[in-house]
């Protein structure tokens, strides 16, 4: 895991690189762009805060700054609030503008590429490359800012800002080493793993404020509100990174070939680890898997030349059907594949078919097993004929029409 982890920070920064030659200041403007955004809307929810403070108090509370306390309560009401209202105005104008310089950007980096038109919606697919790129590049300046705010005001809640998210990963490191379900889990659920982690992160600093409060010392009431709000917007930042980077590397091979000379659109090879499940199911991958499978369920060896196979189509989400049958054997056997996310549900399915209720109108489970960590089912068909969908829905309804 973590040579792949750097691995993808190696090629985002390859990346950065590019897009700092081609577009340098297309880029800085959008990073100083999307920080201004996120200063906006920090202080367009943070100063509605202060004005309920305000309008909850009789007269100036003590711990406001002390500019603060010549100034008329109702008159700073009203400055606080039109305040708030510029500053998310200027949010939006700010995320216009951004919106605008990535869509330049990108059409630069194209022409700068000179590349034909490599597959459908390859614009859309640079602009939401630069823009992904851009937004989590942003997020860690802003991260670095705050972090260095949040350690000259608030020392000590900084040394728990960093300590965190460096025990967080090196827990990850060591459980993806050594247990092999937790990288699949990591696999099929990286962003709210991620989501989660930062979430836990928010309520450690929060834990550690409470203990700050009641044993020891802490620095005045507005700099632990502001502290406050930067962590949570620093666990938010880096999510933001985290899940960016990972969404620009699934498409690694469509923005090298959009954006750096001397590469090729070229299909990767199947890999549990890089492909769906439905790259399991074409034709030169699926004869890889599917005679052994079958080798093992009638106890002798097959090849690829005496199994025909046909398409089911079955309704279920992530859930390919296929029918099979083999030279020389009457039977029909259906093969059922899952995606890692419905792996419950083959479990379930599985604890049901290997005991069935007498009676239950289901398929006779011959097999289960996993192919490259997705579960497999391999039952046995009654005999009979298929029916269309027409057909069926026809015969459903006299089975429930009196």
């Amino acid at each position: 895991m973590l040579n792949a982890i750097l691995s993808a920070l190696r090629w985002s920064v390859s990346l950065g690189a590019k897009f700092y030659r081609v577009v340098p200041y297309y880029t800085t403007g959008i990073v100083l762009l999307t920080l201004i955004a996120q200063l906006s809307a920090l202080l367009s929810s943070f100063l509605p805060l202060k004005v309920i403070i305000l309008l909850g108090s009789d007269g100036m509370p003590r711990y406001f700054p002390s500019s603060f306390q010549s100034v008329d309560r109702d008159l700073l009401v009203v400055l606080l609030s039109v305040a708030t209202v510029g500053f998310f105005l200027f949010n939006l104008l700010a995320n216009k503008l951004i919106d605008l310089a990535t869509a330049a950007a990108s059409e630069k980096l194209l022409s700068k590429s000179q590349k034909l038109s490599l597959f459908e919606n390859q614009d859309q697919v640079a602009a939401n490359g630069y823009q992904k790129y851009s937004s989590a590049l942003a997020g860690l300046v802003f991260v670095f800012l705050s972090l260095s705010g949040i350690s000259f005001f608030y020392s000590s809640m900084s040394l728990v800002l960093l300590a965190y998210p460096v025990s967080a990963f090196l827990l990850v490191l060591v459980l993806s080493r050594y247990v092999s379900a937790f990288n699949d889990y990591l696999e099929a659920n990286l962003s709210a793993f991620v989501g989660l982690i930062s979430n836990v992160g928010f309520f450690v600093a929060f834990a550690f404020l409470i203990v700050e409060f009641v044993i020891w010392t802490p620095p005045s009431f507005i700099v632990v509100i502001v502290s406050l709000l930067l962590s949570r917007q620093v666990f938010s930042r880096v999510t933001g990174f985290v899940n960016s980077i990972y969404g620009l590397s699934k498409q690694r091979q469509k923005l090298d070939a959009l954006f750096f000379h001397g590469k090729q659109l070229i299909p990767s090879s199947v890999s549990s680890k890089q492909n769906n499940i439905w790259s399991y199911l074409s034709p030169e991958v699926r004869d890889g898997w599917l005679p052994p499978l079958l080798s093992d369920v009638k106890n002798s060896p097959l090849s690829a030349n005496c199994i025909s196979v046909k398409w089911l189509e079955s309704g279920q989400q992530n859930i390919p059907h296929l029918l099979v049958s083999v030279d020389g054997d009457e039977r029909k056997f259906l093969i059922k594949l899952y995606e890692k996310n419905r792996t419950a549900l083959a479990r379930h399915e599985a604890s049901l078919l290997l005991d069935p209720p007498s009676g239950l109108p289901a398929p006779i489970l011959l097999h289960v097993t996993e192919i490259e960590k997705l579960s497999c089912h391999v039952c046995e068909l009654s005999p009979g004929r298929m029916l269309t969908k027409k057909q069926a829905d026809k015969g459903r309804w006299k089975l429930v029409t009196p």
